[in-house]
């Protein structure tokens, strides 16, 4: 089940009536923090909202803000995640909770637990569905709605409908849009449809195509992936090889797009991995752009005639799916 890593992080808020000024506070058990500069981040769009420096084993800043928002601060290897509003919020950086809390800060603790707890994924859609309709007009609720849209098998029209009646919290989200953007790219490349060429150039100095592979000799799979990525090796090691190894120069061409990578950590690990097939590197986000995928290893079968037969699977199902092409 896909996990909700971001539910991980803490959330908290504390409430002032009277300013709109907020305080963090946070200290460490040592110095190896000292002269670390932590950021506070807007979740939503990116933006950096504030900066403190750690001295002294600890950090404190102090800022105005009119609208709450969803913000995160790395510390060390920890991304915390909280409510950033008026009051004090005050950080355990050992296990990134947040003390002091305020509403809705424990809405989202609940929401937190609950889905950590939760055994299935549905258990985990429905918990972010109720509490995005309990919160529609709050960071709350689109915080619950960035996750559900992360592993819901939400469609363009969906997230349209959601839209339609939400709060201006909702509406005005660079996250949303963006979905609603992955979504419409996904609509227009699912299977069934044409696939859309795209050509990056190589290191030397040449352009490499996606159509320089499609119908070359059958069908063509297709695996973007990335040399940082655990999950994307773990597929070229297994599956991919063994679907290589029995039909290759069968009737099938296999392609690996790296993205989203720097260039020598593409082709270091693609030699450690001993790739045997065709390879396009450092395509970065142009395929992504055109397909809409967000996450990695995505891997597509095209056709000889050029439409895409299948998106998105792995292991067991997309050899099964390659011996089912394969058999026709």
């Amino acid at each position: 089940m896909k996990k909700l890593l971001s539910f991980l992080g803490a959330a908290a808020m504390l409430m002032s009536c009277n300013s709109n000024s907020y305080e963090i506070v946070g200290t460490y058990a040592d110095s190896s923090m000292d002269g670390t500069t932590l950021y506070i981040r807007n979740y939503d769009n990116g933006d950096t909202i504030d900066s403190v420096t750690v001295a002294n084993k600890c950090f404190h800043l102090e800022g105005k803000i009119d609208t709450p928002v969803i913000a995160t601060m790395k510390s060390g290897n920890m991304r915390i995640m909280f409510v950033l509003e008026p009051g004090k919020i005050e950080i355990n950086t050992e296990n990134g909770s947040i003390t002091g809390g305020a509403p809705l800060n424990a809405v989202m603790e609940e929401l937190a637990n609950k889905a950590n707890e939760a055994q299935d994924e549905d258990t985990v859609l429905g918990l972010l569905k109720d509490s995005y309709e309990a919160n529609k007009d709050n960071v709350v609720g689109l915080y619950a709605l960035f996750n559900y849209l992360q592993i819901a098998d939400a469609t363009t029209d969906d997230v349209k409908a959601i839209l339609d009646e939400a709060s201006p919290v909702v509406k005005n989200s660079v996250r949303i849009k963006g979905y609603l953007e992955m979504f419409e790219k996904l609509a227009k490349t699912g299977e069934g449809s044409q696939y859309v060429d795209f050509s990056v150039k190589q290191p030397d100095g040449t352009e490499a195509k996606l159509s320089d592979y499609v119908g070359k000799d059958g069908i063509l799979v297709v695996d973007f992936w990335a040399s940082w990525c655990g999950p994307c090796r773990h597929e070229i090691e297994t599956s991919l090889s063994k679907i290589y190894e029995k039909y290759n120069g069968k009737g099938l061409t296999m392609l690996s797009v790296a993205v989203w990578d720097k260039l020598e950590d593409t082709q270091r690990v693609a030699a450690d991995l001993g790739i045997k097939w065709n390879q396009i590197v450092d395509a970065q986000q142009v395929p992504s752009d055109i397909y809409g995928f967000n996450a990695i290893p995505h891997i597509m079968i095209i056709g000889a005639d050029g439409t895409i037969l299948s998106r998105g699977l792995q292991g067991e199902e997309l050899e099964a799916k390659v011996d089912e092409l394969m058999a026709k």
